[in-house]
């Protein structure tokens, strides 16, 4: 059992030590300037000092005063913090008084710890360790940014189960420590001494000292717990308590825990009533990538990368019924990566743009008849990502909504605006479900073109004018981008008052080549602002110089206005990847991208000034999956289905998709239109694309559950039967394990009066028969005899070990021995 000491010590110390390292990396200064630095050497040498030599160990008054000495010292850091706060500093951000507080608390706990690590430790020290572990755990889940909270979560899992196992042991330690002294304590009592209670201290001996220091005349030896009783069944010494089914056991624990909290905490539904006050002054949430249909410029702190899936894309030619790859179709309209176009914003101000009169624009809903006949087919699955925007690789020549549930005819028209080329649909309220719809584009050429637009515009029509005027404007109010318009006019050699200039084309050419090109500007996903007074175009341009897509396509899109060259900003996602195991081609919300579109010659230019190499690597580092990339995407799935989690999500996530499923499976149930259910169930397993659906899920769940029940049903019928067997073959009584030596001397003492009582233990018998036969087994040197049996007793019965045979063959020598001085009168 010593064993379990050991492992149960070394886990709560390590248990400690990790919960002070979680609380360090909730800040990244704190391994320069927290105590909490110091906790896991100071958790190492006390282990040593303390635990394993004993030779410093603190006792309750020197705890107490050192308890005393650490609220008084950070008591005299929260008084020192606050007292020298800079008014002017405290105005601009009222949360720093809460964060003082916060980490003068936090220093309290460490310093509280170091002390519990020092002190002399019983049941109740032990608990204040494991109690100080949890605190400092939940302090570093408040201390910890909201773009990191993945990460800690992800250390969060190891601990949980951690926890688990040291709580077992120490579950373990303590029920050894009271059959301890439950056993010493009947040792005195049946020995002639008052019956004593000792505590887990006193328990600490070593084996070797305890053999040291017994007397092996006493009477009471035969109870020293050479085996160790747990509940009813004993263990012998040899018998190993951490075993594989031991740690199976504590690893399902810990799995059972973390599935039913993760439940709870995503299936609980999330109706936020409102907000408190001091959240007003929170830091800022990390921004998440992925379409939005206004963009926004300016915002502080980082963007992470987002790798949700959200558009499901395959292509077919339509004539020949071969697919497509659509790497290869986007290459052969001049684009580097596949590019599905969105929503076109022509309205910038102070760091946002939006549609504006480009989503108001009137425009003509697509008939079924004007499908061409030679085409290429595009089919979309649009997640719900709250737009009304359909994506799509331009040319198109038609688009139409698919049948879904709850999708009239009306709602399934999809609308073609004439000056923007954008598609658009009626979202119904709260729609929550994938969106399918299917694109008809033209053949693509031989050999590779520029990239197209799908609609050109007319200037005559008069509708257009404030769509023109929109994109012409250039919003230098108060002279906010003078510096804009004197760079962009500057690289682009424009002069205004100059006959002679270059042309639209080649000045749109510099401006982009500036951008991309020039290795002034690199591509980050960091966009905070340097200068908050200044516009974030122009922060980006002349201060910064550091951002992602938006910042790019805005700064080109405004400098092209500042030479009088018509341009627009686009959303919409550039890449993906094809899944090998379904075919489709993926986009994710990491995918979204911005760029331009210049109206140069008479035409709509596609202009790119992000540069590809940079942003292809930021995008592509989610899919490589070393640590961090995994850390960077859990990061984001939890920011999403965990800080963020609401009502909509849940809804969008889970309550949807098993309500349809349900109402599905029971439509299917009740339809009589498509068969029986063994027809239904042919069907399914006829169809191998259908077997890595949300249905082969839910038929393998199924699956797995009725084969569960089976195999129980089966073990319990066989269970049943050797029962049944059993009693039949043996009557109603149990069966009992006879053991030759053991009954010889059970018989030995029914013959002499000594019979076992029912409430008896073998050990307790064994007890009373060497106390009524004492003088006899003195007198002929017998007296370990009764010891020695019951020990090979219960290594026979309960720890099912053959004995030693030269060990049985002395028992039956010793038997012997007394059986011929039982039979002889005695002389006293």
């Amino acid at each position: 059992m010593q064993q379990v000491r050991t492992i149960f010590q070394v886990s709560v110390f390590l248990l400690t030590a990790q919960s002070a390292v979680m609380l360090a990396m909730a800040d990244k200064l704190a391994f320069l300037f927290l105590p909490q630095a110091l906790t896991c050497p100071l958790a190492l040498l006390a282990y040593f000092f303390t635990e394993r030599w004993k030779t410093l160990r603190l006792q309750t008054f020197g705890a107490n005063c050192f308890g005393l000495l650490a609220m008084a010292v950070a008591g005299t850091e929260l008084i020192f913090g606050l007292s020298n706060l800079d008014p002017i500093l405290l105005e601009e951000n009222p949360g720093l008084k809460d964060e003082i507080w916060l980490i003068s608390g936090t220093h309290l706990l460490i310093y509280l710890t170091w002390v519990v690590l020092f002190q002399e430790k019983k049941e109740k020290q032990y608990w204040w360790m494991f109690a100080l572990s949890i605190l400092l755990v939940a302090v570093g889940a408040v201390l910890t940014p909201p773009s990191e909270s993945g990460s800690y979560v992800l250390w969060l899992v190891p601990y949980l189960f951690f926890s688990i196992w040291s709580l077992t042991l120490f579950a373990l330690y303590e029920s050894w420590s009271q059959h301890q002294i439950e056993e010493r304590s009947f040792a005195f009592a049946t020995a002639g001494f008052p019956a004593i209670q000792l505590t887990s201290g006193e328990l600490d001996l070593s084996r070797e000292q305890r053999a040291q220091s017994a007397d092996p005349t006493r009477d009471d030896d035969i109870l020293q717990p050479s085996r160790i009783a747990h509940g009813t069944v004993p263990y012998t010494s040899r018998h190993s308590w951490i075993d594989g089914r031991f740690v199976a056991a504590t690893l399902l624990t810990g799995s059972a825990s973390l599935v039913i909290a993760a439940m709870f905490f995503l299936l609980v539904p999330r109706k936020w009533i409102g907000q408190k006050e001091f959240t007003r002054n929170a830091p800022s949430s990390p921004n998440i990538t992925g379409f939005n249909e206004e963009v926004l410029l300016g915002s502080f702190g980082e963007t992470l990368e987002s790798s949700e899936r959200v558009l499901f894309v395959r292509m077919y030619n339509e004539e020949q019924g071969t697919e497509i790859d659509v790497n290869r179709y986007a290459f052969k309209y001049g684009y580097d990566e596949p590019l599905f176009r969105g929503a076109v914003l022509g309205t910038y101000q102070d760091g946002k743009w939006v549609v504006g009169q480009m989503g108001l624009a009137p425009g003509r809903r697509y008939r079924p008849e004007d499908l061409p006949t030679n085409s290429v087919r595009q089919e979309y699955r649009l997640k719900p990502i709250g737009t009304n925007f359909l994506f799509a690789m331009h040319p198109v020549n038609n688009c139409r909504l698919d049948e879904v549930e709850g999708l009239n005819k009306a709602a399934r028209r999809v609308r073609r605006h004439r000056f923007s080329a954008m598609l658009s649909w009626v979202r119904p309220r709260g729609w929550q479900k994938t969106l399918q719809y299917t694109v008809y584009s033209p053949p693509p050429p031989s050999i590779k073109s520029e990239p197209q637009i799908s609609f050109q515009e007319p200037q005559s029509r008069s509708y257009a004018t404030p769509l023109w005027e929109q994109c012409e404007t250039f919003p230098n109010d108060a002279g906010r981008l003078d510096e804009l318009q004197a760079l962009a006019r500057q690289i682009s050699d424009y002069d205004a008052v100059a006959q002679q200039r270059p042309t639209q084309l080649e000045m749109a050419g510099r401006l982009e080549t500036h951008l991309r090109d020039s290795g002034e500007y690199g591509y980050s996903l960091d966009s905070s602002v340097h200068d908050p007074q200044r516009d974030p175009v122009e922060d980006f341009l002349f201060n910064r110089k550091l951002g992602h897509c938006e910042y790019f396509a805005s700064a080109l899109a405004l400098m092209l206005r500042a030479v009088e060259i018509p341009s627009r900003l686009v959303n919409g996602f550039k890449g993906g990847e094809k899944n090998r195991f379904t075919g489709d081609f993926e986009v994710e919300q990491r995918h979204a991208h911005a760029w331009v579109e210049a109206y140069i010659d008479g035409r709509w230019l596609m202009l790119d000034p992000t540069p590809a190499d940079a942003r292809s690597e930021s995008v592509a580092s989610m899919a490589l999956g070393s640590w961090a990339e995994l850390e960077a995407a859990f990061n984001v799935t939890w920011f999403i289905y965990g800080i963020n989690i609401g009502i909509s999500t849940q809804e969008r996530a889970f309550y949807g998709p098993a309500r349809r499923a349900l109402e599905q499976g029971w439509n299917t149930f009740h339809d009589q239109r498509s068969g029986t259910a063994a027809a239904t169930l042919r069907e399914f397993l006829s169809t191998p694309k259908r077997w890595l659906s949300w249905q082969g899920g839910v038929f393998t769940f199924v699956l797995l559950i009725v084969l569960a029940a089976v195999i129980w049903t089966l073990r319990r019928a066989l269970a049943s039967l050797k029962r049944i067997r059993s009693t039949v073959g043996h009557g109603t009584a149990r069966p009992r394990i006879i053991i030759d030596f053991y009954e010889r001397f059970r018989k030995l003492c029914a013959k002499h009066g000594l019979v076992r009582e029912a409430s008896q233990t073998e050990r307790e018998f064994a007890h009373s028969v060497n106390h009524a036969l004492a003088v006899t087994l003195n007198d002929t040197g017998l007296k370990p005899l009764t010891a020695d049996l019951v020990e090979s007793f219960y290594q026979v019965r309960y720890g099912a070990e053959a004995i030693d045979p030269l060990i049985k063959r002395d028992i039956d020598r010793r038997l012997t021995l007394l059986e011929d001085r039982l039979q002889k009168p005695s002389h006293h």
